[in-house]
């Protein structure tokens, strides 16, 4: 039988497949460097990174972004990626779709959230972290699903190590990050993942992004799983809480303690464990000479925070204010168990100590305060001094 085969098309197939495997195999320049990856490395990396899609009210797709797994159930990606939706799924790089069964962990501060996914055990390779933050220069690799098309890897360099209010460190890249990529693995050449892939800027010469560091995953809290519609209610909540918790903190700042107790009380309705807004009610109730309220309010922010040692400070303040000695020194004793470097902990003791008539515990108190302060260590010498001097005779 005569060959259909055009030999025009057929040389020209295999001269395109010879230039594909060449440029497979090639270095890529990366800022003027060679570099080469390694294709087996990123292909294991590709085998555990998913697309996340969010579901609206009406059960049809309404976002995507990246996600990876961590464990073999458990993925991380963005917050954002599924901010509003009543429900999730996983697509893996094979097409196969599984249930999201819903939020193992979050922090209400950091974008990112922990998802435990409906999948079968050991199916998904899961893949390394890190924990340490990178160097500027150190070379990045993200592979993650831009515009929803992927997986895709893009290539780039560490800029360095930013500090933003209210998220901490953030590791910036120049490699391109676009919509879709949220929740992407920031790893190294050697597989080790070291950030999350967050924030990108797009119309830039230079393409830049942003990654929230891979130990912040180790400290998010974790909890029951919570299914994504009730968890989106309640971070619902949350957002807006904050908005009263920062129109009360520009009060407070102004000095407007009554307004800013109203908008404190508006912020723990809405999110009853927001800690930080019940220890700054608490501050303004102080201010306003209500003691036992702002103690009140003190110890629910430690409730929810058993770590805010500035809370256990002020909490000491205003027992010592109530002259309830023995509370506020143990309050005081929990401030140094965090930092025994806290001047003000250490000086306020000891004058507490004074109060009390205990000279050997207040002594102590000014040894301590020797090496850190020597000015309020003089100080407090002065205090013993003076209350503990004996009245000269006639």
């Amino acid at each position: 039988m005569k060959s259909l085969a055009n030999p025009y098309l057929c040389k020209f197939i295999n001269f395109l497949t010879a230039v594909i495997l060449i440029l497979a195999l090639s270095p890529i320049v990366l800022n003027g460097e060679d570099y080469t990856p390694d294709q087996s490395l990123e292909e294991k990396v590709r085998r555990a990174v998913v697309r996340v899609v969010r579901f609206g009210a009406d059960g049809k797709p309404s976002g995507t972004g990246t996600g990876f797994f961590v464990t073999s159930t458990k993925i991380i990606t963005n917050r954002h990626v599924i901010k509003d939706g009543t429900g999730a799924a996983i697509i893996s790089v094979d097409g196969e779709q599984f249930p999201v069964q819903g939020i193992a962990a979050y922090d209400q501060y950091l974008d990112i959230v922990l998802l435990e996914a409906d999948v079968p055990f050991n199916k998904f390779h899961y893949l390394s972290t890190s924990s340490f933050l990178p160097h500027r220069g150190d070379r990045v690799v993200i592979i993650g699903n831009p515009w929803g098309r992927g997986p895709k890897t893009a290539y780039g360099k560490v800029i360095g190590i930013e500090d933003w209010k209210f998220v901490g460190k953030v590791i910036e890249y120049d490699a391109p990050t676009f919509p879709g990529n949220s929740g992407s693995p920031v790893f190294t050449p050697d597989g080790y993942v070291i950030g999350i892939a967050t924030w990108g800027r797009l119309g830039e010469k230079i393409p830049h992004g942003w990654a929230i560091p891979y130990e912040r995953v180790l400290s998010l809290p974790r909890g029951t799983i919570e299914a994504v519609g009730e968890w989106n209610k309640k971070i619902k909540n949350i957002d807006e809480s904050r908005q009263y918790f920062e129109s009360g903190k520009q009060l407070l700042d102004s000095k407007d303690y009554s307004p800013a107790i109203t908008a404190f009380k508006k912020a723990v309705k809405l999110y009853p464990e927001f800690a930080e807004a019940w220890a700054l009610m608490g501050v303004c109730k102080y201010k306003l000479g209500f003691f036992d309220e702002a103690v009140e309010d003190y110890n629910k922010a430690l409730r929810f925070r058993r770590d805010f040692t500035e809370v256990y400070f002020s909490l000491a303040v205003a027992l010592e204010g109530m002259s309830r000695f023995d509370e506020a020194i143990e309050a005081y004793g929990k401030v140094l168990a965090s930092n025994d470097s806290d001047v003000e902990a250490h000086y306020r003791l000891g004058c507490l100590y004074v109060e009390m008539g205990n000279k050997k515990a207040a002594q102590e108190q000014h040894g301590k305060l020797l090496d850190l302060n020597p000015m309020k260590a003089r100080t407090l010498r002065d205090y013993i001094e003076k209350k503990f001097s004996k009245p000269s005779g006639r």
